[in-house]
């Protein structure tokens, strides 16, 4: 693989990471957000080397990556755009993880209900003097 795709896919997965967790904001300092050191932990080893360039081409050449700093380091947040996300579903099919989608909210999964034998464990027994 080239070093071109692969400053890509760290790109996507930088991406992919803060969409996944909510970093998203639209002016500096508003919204959630994260320190920059905090974006390359859980990287894959092969992409790791291309962090550097991809979280710089992120905030200079693509500005989807908004920095600022601040007495506790520095932090980021990503704006929300299709450009983003092509670059996060890049990674995504590397890694083989479901595609996102521009603009929709992910619904979080309903738990499944619980068999009646383990409804029937969970009742609490009567008690005398109850009727």
């Amino acid at each position: 693989m080239l070093p071109i795709d692969r400053v890509r896919l760290a790109k996507g997965f930088v991406l992919n990471k803060m969409y996944f967790h909510g970093y998203v904001c639209r002016k500096i300092g508003h919204g959630k957000h994260t320190s920059v050191d905090n974006l390359g932990k859980g990287c894959p080893s092969e992409l790791r080397p291309f962090l550097g360039t991809a979280m710089q081409e992120l905030k200079s050449k693509n500005r989807l990556l908004i920095t600022w700093p601040t007495s506790y380091g520095e932090q980021a947040c990503v704006v929300a755009n299709q450009a983003g996300y092509d670059f996060a579903n890049a990674y995504n099919e590397y890694a083989h993880l479901p595609l996102m989608e521009y603009g929709k909210i992910r619904p979080k999964p309903k738990p499944q209900p619980l068999p009646s034998d383990e409804l029937r464990k969970l009742k609490f027994p009567k008690t005398r003097g109850q009727s």
